[in-house]
């Protein structure tokens, strides 16, 4: 041995587990208060963080050639990210390069930020401000402060809207495989986060299904 590991990890009290602290969930009701509160230009960043699952520095990437309506998807292929105080694009996080599918409301919100900002290159940055520049992070997150304390949810940050959206979807059904393929991780660490916390909502799952499974219970009995 090279003598690099003084000590073997299996022996180490606490090696094998992950310590992630547990951010606040957003809800779908608290995504739509958000929503409403923030201002009109960066709605449709929000929207994306949540259905799409994307990170800041992902959203501020997108070009307007990785929208597909037409198959109702969106290719991850860049972020923007500021280094030594450039503005610079590199490969998402963990080379995370990735399609992500879109539901009907996401295609509907594009086709209209499409139609509003007229035709352009499909190299052309997907948001631009309405002075004309490029959407930067601090834009953003200006408007996201705002818009959580004026709905009364300072604690969140503008990633747990990805994390919302991650749950909802293992709510829906997916797997920690599907899950993975959303969110771009290369392993099922962080898709277990997920399906944790959306398996803390079984029992209030289980109450909305009771009624449901009463009703057709006494609809097959003439009740």
């Amino acid at each position: 041995m090279d003598g690099l590991i003084q000590e073997n990890p299996c022996q180490i009290k606490g090696a094998g587990q992950e310590h992630t602290p547990e951010r606040p969930l957003v809800t779908l009701p608290d995504f739509y208060a958000l929503s409403d509160a923030i201002e009109d230009e960066f709605e449709l960043p929000v929207l994306l963080a949540y259905f799409a699952h994307l990170r800041m520095g992902e959203l501020l990437g997108l070009r307007r050639g990785d929208v597909n309506l037409k198959a109702a998807e969106l290719r991850v292929e860049r972020q923007l990210i500021r280094v030594g105080g450039v503005l610079t694009e590199g490969p998402p996080k963990a080379e995370s390069s990735r399609t992500v599918p879109l539901l009907d409301q996401v295609v509907e919100a594009l086709h209209d930020h499409l139609t509003r900002s007229g035709p352009a290159l499909p190299t052309a940055s997907l948001f631009v401000r309405t002075d004309g520049t490029r959407m930067q992070a601090h834009h953003v997150g200006r408007a996201w402060r705002r818009a959580r304390v004026e709905v009364g949810r300072p604690d969140f940050h503008f990633h747990d809207l990805r994390g919302g959206g991650l749950t909802l979807a293992s709510q829906s059904g997916a797997t920690i495989r599907e899950v993975m393929g959303l969110d771009g991780h290369k392993t099922a660490r962080a898709a277990m986060i997920y399906q944790h916390l959306a398996a803390a909502r079984g029992p209030e799952i289980a109450a909305g299904m009771s009624p449901l499974a009463k009703a057709a219970q006494q609809s097959r009995r003439g009740l």
